[in-house]
C-alpha cells in the first residue's frame, strides 16, 4: 500500500494540483459538509471516481476537467447530481482566484492512520491490482485478464460515447440509478445483463420516476413497457411524449384539463418539458391557464411554477388569501420561491397575516411566523409586554410555595428557546431578555435556581447578568450561585481541559449547557485529553461535536470508551450526535458508534415501555370471555354467577349439574391493529429525529407484532413494518439508526400504504391511525379528504399527535372523517409518553 502515490497522473491529464485519487478525496470531503444531501457519499463513491477516470482515460488517452466534474457527477445519486457538479466545479476552480491554492494542500492529503478513510481507499485500490506509482501498471491493467476490474466502468464509457442514441440513452439512465459505481457493485459488466438491470430499476421506481427517468428510459427503448405500467398523470403524460405517441398524448391532456388539480397540471407540465416538439405551444399555455384557474393557495402555485420552469407574478388575492389561511405554510413556499427564483414575498406574507388577525398575534405565534422586518419587530415588542403582563398576572394570583409556578411560567422555557431558534438577531436577544424578566419576578431561592437551572437546560441564558445578580442577593442567594452556573460553560470547560481537572459532575453539567465547540478548539482538546487520558473531557466533545470528535485521527479505543463516559452524554444525549453527526462519519469508528447509539436506542425505547400499564399479553383491547372449565384450569377461577346463569338458561336443576357445566371467567387479548406515521421531513432535526426512533422502539417492545404497522415519510415513505411482519427489534434498531430528515411532507403514499395494512388485517377489533406531523403537507386539504375517508370506511379512528406550527384546517379533515382526537405537542419530547397513553 505504502507503494501508491496518490498524486500520480496520467500523461494527458491537464488538471493542475489534483490527481484523480486527491481530486475524489477532496469531494467527497466537501460534499460530506453539504447541508442538503439526500445521501452522504460513501467511500465507495470515492474509489468510483479515480475509477471512472481511469477507464475514460484509456478511451481519449487525455483528461482535463470536464472529465474530472463529468465523474463526479456520474457517481452521484440523481438527487444530489446538482450540488455535486457545484462543489466538483469549486474544488477544480476556487471561487477566490486571487488566493491561489497552494500546491502542497492538494498534493498532500491528510495523513493516513488505521482509522482513516484515506486508508481504505488505498486498500482499495491495491486490492484492484493499481499501482498509480507505476503508470505502466494501468496500461497492463486495461490489456491483461485484470481488465474485468475496470469492466463495470469500461462498458459505462462505451455506452455514454456510443455512436447509438438509444445506447447513449442507457447510459444517461444509468447514471440516474447511481452510475458505474453502481453498477460495478452489482457485477454489471455486459451489455445485455445491463439492458436487463436498467429495466428491472425503472419498473421498480415507476411511481417515483423523474422526468428525466421517463426521457432516457423512452430514448433507452423501455417506452412501451412504461405505457402499459405507468398510471400517474405526469408520468403517463411524460411516456406518451417520449413515445411520440401524439393521439393518445393529447386524448391523455384532455383528461388532465377535465379533472386534474394545479398539482396534477403542473406535474404533467414538468414531465413534458423534456420533449421539445411533440406537443404544440397552444396545449401548453392552455395547461397554464387552467391550472392557475384552480390554483387555491401560494404552495399549489410554486408546483405549477416548477411544471414551467419559469418565473410567474402570483396573483395578489392568492398570496393574501394563503397568508390569512396558513402564513406558515405560504412562508415555506416563499422559500422555495426565493431559492429558485430570487423573488422575496416574505414581507408582503407577514404583513398580510398580521392585519387580517382578529386579535394580536403571541409570542408563539410570533416565532412561527419569523420573518426579519420592521412590522415583525413591531409586534414581537408589543406580544412580550402583553405576555409580561400575563405572567405578572398569573403570579400575584396564585401561592407558588403551595401549588408551585403557574404554568405560563414553566412553559416560557420553550418558548424562549422557540425565541432563539428562530435564527432572527432580535428573536434571540428577545429570549435572554425574557429569562432575565421572568427570574427577577420570581422570591423564592429554590424555585428561582430550579428555573434558571431549566433555562441553561435549553441553552439559553439572561443578557443582564448584573440584574439578575441584584435580584438574587435580595432573596438570600449567594452571587458565586449564579455566577457558577452563568459563568461561560466554554471557557470553564477549556480550563478544566488544560488544568486536567477530572470532576464527572462538573463535566456532565458543562455538556449539557455548551451548544456549541469551535474546531480548532476541538482538535485542541481532543489532542490534550488524549494526552493526558483525560476520558472526562474527550466525553464532553463527544457530547456536543461527535462528527468533529471522530475526525481528530485519535485511536478507536481510546474514542469508543470515552463515549459517555461515566454517563457524560449518555442516553438520548448520544442518540441526538448520531442523528445530527452520524450520516458524516465513516470508517470502522462508525460502526462501533452506531453499536453504542443502537444500544441506546433499545435501552430508552425498553424504559419507555416499561412505564406503561398491563402487558402487551393482554392485547390491545381487552375482552372478558366466558368459556368451559377445564382440568387445567385452578378451582379459583370458576366463575359462579356466570355458571348459575348458565345453568338456568339450560333447563337444569341444581343436582342435574355435572363438570361440563362449569364456565370460568377469561380476560383475553382483543385484536387491535395501530398503524403508525411518522413525519420525518427535513424541517426535523437530530434531537426530533431521536425521540421518534425511541418511540417506535417502545412501540414494538409494549405491542405485538401483528398489532403494529410503523412507517417514517418525507417526500418518500420509510416502512419500518407492516402488520404481517416479524421484525427483530435489533434490526429494527439499525434501520431507525440511518434514518435522516430530507425532503418534503409528502403524506398520500403514506396513507395509501397504512391503508393497504388495515385491509389486510381482518382480525381487528378496532383499528386506529396515529399520525405525528405539523401536517403542513405538501399536499392540499381536497387531496387528503378521499385518503381520510377510504379510512373511515374502514372504521379506522384518527389519533394525531401535532408538532410546531400545526395547520388545524389539515387535522380538521381526519377528524371529520374518521373521528378521534388530536393532540397538540408543547414538547415534542412529550411524544413517548402521548403513544404510551395511546395504546
Amino acid at each position: 500500500m505504502s507503494d501508491i502515490d496518490l498524486n500520480s497522473k496520467f500523461p494527458g491529464d491537464t488538471v493542475e494540483g489534483f490527481s484523480p485519487i486527491t481530486f475524489a478525496l477532496q469531494f467527497v470531503i466537501a460534499m460530506r459538509k453539504e447541508k442538503r444531501l439526500s445521501h452522504v457519499p460513501s467511500l465507495r463513491a470515492t474509489l468510483a471516481i479515480p475509477r471512472l477516470l481511469t477507464a475514460r482515460y484509456f478511451r481519449l488517452r487525455k483528461l482535463d476537467s470536464t472529465d474530472y466534474i463529468a465523474a463526479a457527477v456520474f457517481n452521484t445519486p440523481y438527487e444530489d447530481q446538482e450540488i455535486a457538479e457545484r462543489v466538483a466545479r469549486e474544488i477544480l476552480f476556487p471561487p477566490q482566484p486571487e488566493k491561489p491554492r497552494r500546491a502542497k494542500s492538494a498534493a498532500k492529503p491528510p495523513a493516513a492512520t488505521t482509522d482513516d478513510p484515506m486508508a481504505d481507499i488505498l486498500a482499495s485500490l491495491e486490492a484492484a491490482n493499481i499501482d498509480l506509482s507505476d503508470l505502466s501498471s494501468l496500461s497492463d491493467l486495461v490489456e491483461s485478464e485484470a481488465t474485468t476490474e475496470l469492466g463495470a466502468y469500461d462498458l459505462f464509457e462505451q455506452l455514454l460515447n456510443s455512436i447509438d442514441p438509444r445506447e447513449r440513452s442507457l447510459a444517461e439512465l444509468l447514471i440516474l440509478f447511481g452510475g458505474p459505481g453502481q453498477m460495478e457493485l452489482n457485477g454489471i459488466d455486459e451489455l445485455s445483463v445491463c439492458s436487463q438491470y436498467a429495466r428491472d430499476l425503472l419498473r421498480a421506481a415507476i411511481g417515483t420516476l423523474s422526468p428525466d427517468h421517463i426521457f432516457h428510459g423512452c430514448g433507452a427503448g423501455y417506452g412501451e413497457m412504461l405505457c402499459r405500467e405507468t398510471k400517474l398523470p405526469w408520468e403517463l403524460a411524460g411516456v406518451l411524449a417520449g413515445c411520440e405517441n401524439r393521439e393518445k398524448l393529447t386524448d391523455h391532456l384532455e383528461d388532465v384539463l377535465a379533472s386534474g388539480s394545479t398539482r396534477d397540471i403542473g406535474k404533467t407540465l414538468r414531465f413534458l418539458r423534456p420533449h421539445v416538439g411533440v406537443i404544440d405551444d397552444s396545449t401548453l399555455e392552455k395547461l397554464r391557464c387552467v391550472g392557475l384557474s384552480r390554483v387555491r393557495d401560494l404552495t399549489e402555485f410554486t408546483a405549477l411554477l416548477d411544471g414551467l420552469g419559469e418565473w410567474m407574478d402570483p396573483p395578489t388575492d392568492l398570496v393574501s388569501q394563503s397568508a390569512i389561511e396558513n402564513p406558515v405554510k405560504a412562508l415555506q413556499a416563499a422559500n422555495w420561491i426565493s431559492e429558485r427564483f430570487g423573488q422575496a414575498l416574505h414581507v408582503l406574507i407577514f404583513n398580510y397575516w398580521r392585519t387580517h388577525l382578529s386579535a394580536s398575534p403571541t409570542l408563539l405565534e410570533l416565532c412561527d411566523v419569523s420573518v426579519p422586518c420592521a412590522e415583525w419587530e413591531t409586534e414581537l415588542d408589543a406580544a412580550y409586554r402583553r405576555f409580561l403582563a400575563d405572567v405578572d398576572e398569573a403570579l400575584a394570583a396564585r401561592d407558588v410555595v403551595r401549588d408551585g409556578l403557574p404554568e405560563i411560567v414553566t412553559e416560557s422555557v420553550a418558548l424562549a428557546e422557540r425565541l432563539y431558534k428562530t435564527g432572527n438577531t432580535i428573536g434571540s436577544a428577545l429570549a435572554g431578555l425574557m429569562v432575565t424578566d421572568l427570574l427577577c419576578r420570581i422570591r423564592l431561592p429554590d424555585v428561582l435556581l430550579a428555573l434558571l437551572d431549566s433555562f441553561l437546560e435549553h441553552h439559553v441564558s439572561p443578557t443582564d447578568l448584573q440584574q439578575l445578580v441584584s435580584h438574587a442577593e435580595q432573596i438570600g442567594i449567594d452571587p458565586s450561585e449564579i455566577y457558577d452556573r452563568l459563568g461561560d460553560a466554554l471557557d470553564q470547560f477549556h480550563n478544566m481541559v488544560l488544568a486536567n481537572a477530572r470532576s464527572p459532575e462538573r463535566y456532565a453539567m458543562l455538556a449539557v449547557r455548551i451548544r456549541s465547540i469551535p474546531s480548532d478548539m476541538v482538535e485542541e482538546l481532543g489532542q490534550m485529553s488524549f494526552s493526558t487520558g483525560n476520558q472526562e473531557g474527550m466525553a464532553v466533545i463527544l457530547a456536543v461535536e461527535l462528527g468533529a470528535a471522530t475526525g481528530l485521527g485519535l485511536p478507536n479505543d481510546f474514542v469508543i470508551s470515552s463515549i459517555c463516559f461515566k454517563g457524560i452524554g449518555s442516553g438520548a444525549n448520544l442518540l441526538k450526535q448520531w442523528f445530527t453527526h452520524g450520516p458524516g462519519i465513516q470508517g470502522e469508528i462508525r460502526g462501533r458508534i452506531k453499536e453504542l447509539a443502537r444500544n441506546a436506542l433499545l435501552e430508552l425505547g425498553m424504559d419507555w415501555a416499561s412505564r406503561g400499564t398491563g402487558s402487551a399479553d393482554q392485547g390491545l383491547v381487552p375482552q372478558n370471555q366466558i368459556r368451559p372449565f377445564t382440568a387445567a384450569d385452578d378451582i379459583d377461577q370458576l366463575d359462579i354467577e356466570n355458571t348459575l346463569d348458565s345453568l338456568i338458561s339450560s333447563g337444569k336443576r341444581l343436582t342435574e349439574m355435572n363438570e361440563d357445566d362449569l364456565v370460568v371467567h377469561d380476560t383475553t387479548g382483543g385484536k387491535a391493529s395501530f398503524g403508525v406515521l411518522i413525519d420525518i421531513s427535513g424541517s426535523m432535526a437530530g434531537e426530533e429525529l431521536s425521540i421518534c426512533a425511541i418511540s417506535v422502539v417502545m412501540l414494538l417492545a409494549r405491542l405485538k407484532s401483528q398489532e403494529i404497522a410503523v412507517a417514517l415519510f418525507e417526500s418518500n415513505t420509510h416502512v419500518i413494518k407492516g402488520f404481517q411482519d416479524e421484525r427483530l427489534l435489533d434490526d429494527v434498531a439499525d434501520q431507525l439508526l440511518e434514518l435522516q430528515a430530507m425532503g418534503g411532507t409528502c403524506v398520500d403514499a403514506a396513507l395509501s400504504w397504512v391503508r393497504r395494512e388495515f385491509e389486510d388485517d381482518h382480525m381487528a377489533d378496532r383499528q386506529v391511525l396515529f399520525l405525528l406531523s405539523d401536517f403542513c403537507f405538501s399536499e392540499t386539504i381536497d387531496d387528503l379528504r378521499r385518503p381520510a375517508r377510504e379510512l373511515a370506511d374502514l372504521h379506522v379512528r384518527f389519533l394525531g399527535a401535532a408538532h410546531g406550527p400545526a395547520m388545524q384546517e389539515v387535522v380538521d379533515v381526519f377528524l371529520e372523517a374518521m373521528s378521534g382526537e388530536a393532540i397538540k405537542l408543547k414538547r415534542f419530547d412529550q411524544l413517548p409518553g402521548i403513544l404510551g397513553k395511546a395504546i
